[in-house]
């Protein structure tokens, strides 16, 4: 089988993209698959010192809905997860995801971005934990300079792949493109599975 590129887009700061990421991460040891992640900001209205969840969605039915939701996906797939009560700002991270992507560290940052904010309970919008992720990542302090000072270069990248979200006429995360067919939400993992697999024997 020749090897899949899926192309993923999801926000740091979706309970939803964060099952996908853990059943991809299932999936890339298991089929000739390759990702690339596209960020999509679902919420752009949160300030950067974050939003509580009730002021974020409102309506408690709603939130009531969401919740029990990823719950029950998680759990489907074995997977523990924390639902922060206080929803963070997802633009420093995934600003920063392209400093680690333009050092090779990416897969190791994304990972770990998730893990901090789903599991651990961390504000991803703070001006500590991506800092300290970015840190633990050992990519060179010349290097972080140069990205943060060239911030109109490196805006730029990080424009190219929110733009992918308009030509895909993406508007829902988690979103995967997987050869012509577009696939909303975060599929129960044998379904994924069968579809990958189908694609790529028909590809």
């Amino acid at each position: 089988m020749n090897k899949l590129i899926l192309k993923v887009f999801s926000d740091y700061i979706c309970p939803f993209s964060y099952l996908l990421f853990r059943k991809i991460e299932r999936l890339k040891k298991e089929l000739p698959v390759a990702v690339e992640w596209y960020p999509l900001l679902s919420h752009p209205e949160i300030p950067e010192e974050g939003l509580p969840l009730r002021k974020l969605l409102k309506d408690d039915n709603e939130i009531k809905d969401t919740v029990k939701s990823v719950s029950i996906l998680a759990r489907q797939e074995g997977i523990e997860l924390q639902i922060p009560e206080r929803v963070s700002s997802s633009k420093l991270a995934i600003w920063m995801a392209e400093c680690a992507r333009q050092n090779g560290k990416f897969d190791e940052y994304h990972k770990r971005v998730y893990d901090v904010y789903f599991q651990e309970g961390k504000d991803i919008g703070d001006d500590q934990t991506i800092p300290e992720i970015i840190k633990s990542l050992h990519i060179p302090k010349k290097a972080i300079a140069s990205f943060c000072n060239d911030r109109e270069g490196y805006g730029r990248s990080v424009t190219e792949r929110l733009l992918e979200c308009k030509e895909h006429k993406i508007n829902k995360v988690p979103t995967m493109i997987l050869g012509e067919e577009k696939l909303e939400g975060s599929w129960p993992y044998p379904i994924l599975y069968k579809a990958v697999e189908t694609t790529l024997k028909a590809g």
